[in-house]
């Protein structure tokens, strides 16, 4: 049986996850669960290595990738979409974390693709 520790991050992490676009304080955030932030911090730190703030960028860089990948929706159209406060603080926190700027992270995958279409080696063969 979990650790009733677990049941503030696991209902933060749904309520990050649901509201991933919106401004989301840690202050509100541990508001809502009836723990202090200090608290739902320390229970973060323990049970996934991280801030709920950090966790909150991470999944907001990750659904970025998703965005640039599969839309051809421009940066400053996720940076809103995923509440950035510009595309410029989207940029900054991509290349921080992936170690390369949303545009070139965008013509990578797109070369990547392009590459994988024209060459006949990543067709399968069927055996």
């Amino acid at each position: 049986m979990r650790s009733p520790h677990y049941a503030p991050v696991d209902r933060a992490r749904r309520l990050i996850e649901q509201q991933l676009g919106d401004p989301l304080s840690l202050t509100r955030l541990a508001g809502q669960l009836d723990v202090s932030p200090t608290r739902l911090t320390q229970l973060f730190r323990r049970q996934l290595g991280c801030t709920p703030t950090e966790y909150r960028m991470r999944l907001r860089l990750h659904e970025a990738v998703g965005k640039l990948r599969n839309s051809s929706a421009s940066v400053t159209a996720i940076a809103g979409e995923l509440g950035f406060s510009n595309s410029q603080h989207l940029a900054a926190s991509f290349r921080k974390y992936f170690g390369l700027t949303p545009t070139a992270y965008r013509w990578q995958t797109q070369q990547t693709k392009a590459a994988g279409k024209a060459d006949p080696r990543s067709a399968g063969t069927g055996g």
